[in-house]
């Protein structure tokens, strides 16, 4: 249930809408350069053809692509193009790793001094692991001990199960990687590896059956779309991966989150009045663990406490980075917030503006402007008395303990 209805509320089959498209963008680009790459090592063109082979794309439209892959030519380019290409790639991670904080909750993406160096990981290191591979393989086939090991029936049919199952096993590692590497919070490892599980086996199923569709609906495309039948047939495929991507990463998600899964079912949405407490409980526990020395909040861990609906207090934290009464936390801590200034300069008023925002809005009508402002000025002056005055400071002397 939780599964499904994240697929829905987190509109995941339009993210991979655009995710589809940004793929045609920058697919050719990420081909020459994992072949560039590769081609330190040697077996460069295997590594493309491989990865169009793990994509599910038809043996006239692969070769479409490794030939322009080929002749793409970095030098011919230039600076200002390369340095296009090279943005455009980083862009297509870039729109991943937006599409999974979105599934998690998170709004803040990393910051540009761990983007790029991030990114260019993902980029960089993925071909030439894939390429080491293919080339070892090539080396261990060619040895005359495992040639002459192959001749025994069992030891021959052990083997070629392993490499049967070899490139499911490539996609299960890549996504799981994906899912515990890309979002900007913590993933534990052990949900990334069943969103990874989840998403791998739809993602094979999935290819054989559009393998086999496709044959059997590839003249019909041909006499509907001529000589762009292949982009069409691409770009459907390229939809449904990403829609399987992103599923799986709601499968990790939910499994992370399954015993908040009361609170996100049942948990009713906070009203203005519901969020100031909430704020004001969650700014006293950072303040608290800043005033001991504690280690600082992580979203779960407040939402277990609070007994509050993560993606409430996930809204609220949000709040509250904003008006820079917390803020994240890096290094070791990084998807944890703390107090972004002391705690004696932060009132409870700072708090409840915060999240209520200003209440005074200028109307188009002069007269009703002057008293509904006036009203609302003048509640506020008589229930803000105690808000103006105390800090949190203060206010952790009432506190219980957490």
């Amino acid at each position: 249930m939780l599964i499904g209805e994240g697929f829905v509320r987190d509109e995941l089959l339009l993210r991979a809408h655009s995710l589809a498209y940004l793929t045609l963008l920058s697919i050719v680009p990420l081909l020459a350069l994992a072949v560039a790459l590769v081609d330190l090592i040697g077996e460069g063109t295997k590594v493309a053809a491989k990865i169009l082979e793990l994509l599910a794309v038809a043996p006239d439209v692969q070769a479409n692509f490794l030939d322009r892959v080929e002749h793409f030519n970095f030098r011919a380019l230039g600076g200002v193009a390369s340095a296009f290409l090279l943005a455009t790639m980083v862009l297509a991670v870039g729109r991943v790793e937006q599409a999974l904080n979105a599934l998690w909750g998170v709004t803040e993406r990393r910051a540009w001094a761990r983007r790029v160096p991030d990114y260019l990981a993902v980029i960089v290191i993925a071909p030439l692991l894939l390429g080491a591979a293919i080339s070892l393989r090539a080396a261990f086939e060619s040895q005359t001990l495992v040639k002459a090991a192959l001749e025994f029936p069992l030891l021959k049919l052990l083997y070629e199960s392993g490499l049967r199952w070899a490139p499911l096993l490539l996609v299960l590692f890549a996504l799981t990687f994906l899912y515990w590497f890309l979002p900007n919070t913590r993933v534990r490892r052990r949900s990334a590896l069943l969103g990874g599980v989840v998403a791998g086996i739809l993602f094979n199923a999935a290819q054989v059956l559009y393998v086999a569709l496709t044959l059997g609906a590839k003249r019909r495309m041909d006499e509907a779309f001529a000589a762009s039948a292949w982009i069409v047939m691409f770009l459907i495929w390229v939809y449904i991966a990403w829609a399987i991507v992103l599923l799986g990463a709601e499968v990790a998600y939910a499994h992370q989150t399954l015993s908040l899964y009361r609170r996100e079912v049942r948990g009713k949405a906070a009203g203005t009045a519901a969020r100031e407490t909430i704020g004001l409980a969650i700014a006293m526990c950072c303040a608290r663990a800043f005033r001991d020395g504690a280690q600082p909040w992580h979203p779960d861990a407040l939402s277990d406490v609070l007994d509050v609906p993560l993606r409430t207090v996930r809204e609220v934290l949000r709040a509250l980075e904003a008006a820079n009464i917390v803020a994240p936390c890096g290094g070791d801590w990084i998807g944890c917030y703390q107090m972004a200034r002391p705690i004696e300069q932060v009132r409870v008023s700072d708090v409840l503006i915060a999240l209520r925002g200003n209440a005074s809005v200028p109307l188009g009508v002069a007269d009703l402007s002057r008293t509904a402002n006036g009203v609302i000025a003048e509640v506020e002056r008589a229930a803000g008395a105690v808000a103006e005055t105390r800090n949190l400071r203060e206010l952790l002397g009432d506190a219980p303990a957490v």
